[in-house]
């Protein structure tokens, strides 16, 4: 680069760090030449050289000048020095975006100890009034939840109102790093809080958001904005043990700014603690005591999934992990500490049936506390249930053999032999026959057969149609399936081919013009009591297990499940209704009809078969398709979106 560059590079720069400068002086703040300097990673004597700058530039307007060793600002002629304000905030990109803009609005209302003028906020922001009042409505959009208002006329200026724990609430959970990214927290006390929790064995995450609780904490609480009274729940924390060690940490910042600092700030201080994420390594975990409340809360929710999905839960180290997530997880929708989830949305896509899960451990949780799950900690809890999940696929009995039978010669049958240990465990015993050599006693010995010819003899065991080239990842799905349920026949060809589909009849499929939900599910429930897949009890049960809670799904889908007694099958009935009808508040498209065995253990078929239904239910294009379905065909070609 040349001289040239590098000094437009300097200079660019230079104005960067000034205009963060002017705008830490604007909102009221002092601190020395070191603390800045510390900041913005220059030394003290440059920024006592940028402080010369901005004076030259504020001219009569305003100076910055040092008083008791800290730099504060003084304004003498408020219009020209927004002049000279706004004449930075023009080179700033980050105000090109409206977000950036909601943020500036939102840092500016929270610090204004008198109205705002909107003209003057435009001017600062270099933005048309009308832009303006378009970010404000979206900004008033974004606090309502956290029942956080603007008040007041353009002509008169605006003015935040709400209570000061939902206002910090929203900007640690908004806009935190737009307002204080810049905020000049005290080295000396950041490296105390730092090394207080580390010597605690608290890890990154819980020390990062200490530091951003009590950044957030020191601005409100110097600058006259006081915590306030708390929910009487939140006094009940100063009996934990934390709480001693967060009370030692705010006495020694407190001596140290010479203020006294009530309890309720203190309070505030131990939430990222006491909400913080389940520990990486679980022996820090264990150090911590379990509420009493956990163990209780965590066998309702497996009572109710069990009830609900039959779905049963008791992997012992899985449910010692999930006690400390639900703990904290409890606390941090108890006492409204934020925790956002940047893989939400792929977790709902990747893990439908896990999300199912953690949405009824959500339901049983509000009614525990009281207070609404976010869907961000839902995400967080799926992640739980679907790590449980997948390991309980995976740690399936690997003892699994394959029988091939082929017709065309040994090199051919070597083919297929290199091709199936590209896709099987290496643990999988794979043999080799030709047409001539197998037979059905030999055959039914094997877990699987694969054949490229048709068997002259009919089999207790799956089989499957091959080609001699064939489509590896396709037969990978199918040989998982067989694995899972063992009930699969069919051919590789199909490798859309659903769990559901080997459970489904033309018999067993409905078209319903008219009828309301309950006659619905009789007349299906009818059909699979005629075909001896359900005892005569089975519809009663149907109607208690509604009572218990609903078994509507997402856009429509419903899944009415319970035992049945009559036959070792699943029983397994569909229903689509052209138009929607409507059940208990809520809208229903398709009905998946179960009868479960009795004494059914196999959980992964379950879990396959609530996994490939609920993805079909976050899939309003699939149901769209199946209410179209005239016929059993029509359904399986929409089955298959």
């Amino acid at each position: 680069m040349s001289k040239k560059g590098r000094k437009e590079q300097e200079k660019l720069s230079s104005e960067a760090r000034q205009s963060k400068i002017l705008q830490f002086f604007r909102e009221g703040n002092s601190a020395t030449a070191a603390t800045l300097g510390g900041q913005f990673a220059v030394s003290a004597r440059t920024i006592r050289n940028d402080i010369r700058a901005l004076n030259d530039e504020l001219a009569e307007s305003a100076v910055i000048e040092s008083k008791n060793g800290e730099y504060v600002m003084q304004v003498f002629d408020r219009e020209s020095f927004r002049l000279v304000y706004s004449s930075f905030l023009k080179s700033d990109d980050r105000l090109n975006s409206g977000e950036n803009r909601r943020h500036y609005c939102m840092g500016v209302l929270m610090r204004s100890a008198e109205p705002v003028l909107t003209d003057e906020l435009a001017y600062e922001l270099h933005i048309g009034r009308t832009t303006l009042i378009g970010d404000l409505k979206a900004l008033r959009e974004e606090l309502a939840p956290y029942h956080i208002r603007i008040e007041g006329h353009t002509a008169k200026g605006l003015v935040l109102e709400g209570g000061e724990f939902d206002i910090r609430v929203y900007v640690l959970e908004n806009c935190y790093e737009d307002i204080y990214a810049e905020y000049p927290l005290d080295t000396e006390i950041a490296d105390m809080l730092e090394n207080r929790l580390r010597q605690m064995n608290y890890e990154r995450d819980v020390r990062q958001l200490g530091k951003k609780y009590l950044t957030l904490m020191l601005d409100r609480f110097l600058t006259g904005h006081f915590i306030g009274r708390l929910p009487d729940r939140y006094y009940n924390l100063t009996a934990r043990r934390e709480f001693s060690m967060v009370d030692r940490i705010v006495n020694l910042i407190a001596d140290y700014f010479h203020i006294g600092l009530p309890v309720e700030e203190k309070i505030f201080l131990m939430l990222p603690v006491i909400g913080m994420r389940t520990p990486t390594d679980l022996r820090d975990a264990y150090q911590i005591d379990l509420d009493e409340q956990t163990g209780p809360l965590m066998e309702r929710i497996f009572d109710e999934i069990s009830q609900r999905m039959d779905i049963r839960l008791n992997r012992e180290e899985f449910v010692k992990e999930l006690a400390y997530h639900l703990m904290f997880m409890v606390n941090r929708v108890r006492f409204g500490i934020p925790l956002s989830n940047p893989l939400l949305g792929d977790i709902r896509r990747k893990y439908p049936l896990a999300y199912r899960m953690a949405q009824i451990a959500g339901e049983i949780i509000e009614k525990e506390v009281g207070e609404p799950v976010s869907e961000d900690e839902m995400g967080h809890l799926a992640s739980y249930f679907g790590i449980y999940l997948e390991e309980a696929g995976m740690n399936r009995e690997q003892n699994f053999s394959v029988a091939v039978v082929c017709g065309s010669g040994r090199v051919t049958a070597k083919l297929i032999l290199v091709q199936l240990r590209k896709v099987l465990d290496p643990s999988v015993t794979i043999d080799l026959y030709s047409d001539e050599r197998a037979n059905e006693e030999v055959l039914n010995d094997y877990d699987l057969v694969l054949t490229t010819l048709e068997l002259p003899y009919t089999l207790k065991v799956p089989m499957l149609r091959i080609r001699e080239i064939f489509d590896e990842e396709a037969l990978a799905q199918q040989i998982e399936k067989i694995r899972v349920s063992g009930m699969l026949e069919g051919s590789v060809d199909d490798g859309n081919r659903l769990v559901l589909e080997e459970f489904l009849e033309e018999s067993r499929f409905f078209r319903f013009e008219n009828d309301y939900y309950e006659a619905a599910v009789s007349r299906m429930a009818t059909e699979l009591i005629r075909q001896g897949l359900a005892d005569t009890a089975f519809f009663q049960r149907i109607i208690l297990r509604e009572k218990k809670g609903s078994m509507v799904f997402e856009n429509g889908v419903a899944l009415p499940h319970t035992i049945q007694t009559a036959s070792d099958r699943l029983g397994f009935a569909v229903g689509v209704f052209p138009e929607s009808t409507v059940y208990n508040g809520k809208e229903v498209s398709v009905i998946f009809l179960m009868a479960v065995p009795e004494n059914m253990d196999e959980d992964d078929l379950l879990l396959k078969l609530y996994d490939e239904i609920i993805a079909i239910a976050n899939s309003p294009a699939a149901i769209r398709d199946m209410q179209k379905a005239k016929s059993y065909k029509d359904f399986l070609v929409a089955l298959r979106w």
